[in-house]
């Protein structure tokens, strides 16, 4: 039976759906908290919508590819998810308003648990992992 993303009975292992669905929420909440500070802070809307632009981009690209059941999107996916986190994480430790720090922790903490499901073995298997 041919690999069907997301349709009805799949054989998508949920791993690998939960982790997509990760990986769009955080990049659509990336840009929510950006417009937040923007709406808070004043400036240009530029500066502030780049770089969570670029980064919901990737993260678009990164749980398409494992929708579809990419074979190399399992480890893109999680490097590109990495450095995301870390990206979170500096974004947390800088000079911003409080409740900016909590939605970027929370962010971080959806990619980790995103990374921890693109490594258990269902997801391993349906991408094809190290055999």
């Amino acid at each position: 039976m041919p690999k069907v993303p997301f349709a009805g009975r799949t054989q998508t292992p949920t791993e690998v759906r939960v982790a997509a669905m990760i990986s769009l929420g955080t990049g659509l909440a990336f840009i929510l908290l950006a417009l937040l500070r923007w709406q808070v802070e004043g400036g240009a809307l530029r500066g502030f919508v780049q770089l969570p632009g670029f980064v919901a981009l990737l993260e678009i690209l990164v749980a398409l590819g494992l929708a579809l059941g990419f074979r190399p999107a399992r480890l893109l996916g999680i490097t590109v998810l990495i450095v995301i986190t870390l990206l979170q994480l500096v974004l947390a430790l800088s000079d911003v308003q409080w409740w900016s720090r909590v939605v970027s922790v929370a962010i971080a903490a959806a990619l980790v648990y995103a990374i921890v499901l693109l490594n258990t073995a269902p997801a391993r298997d349906y991408l094809g992992g190290a055999r």
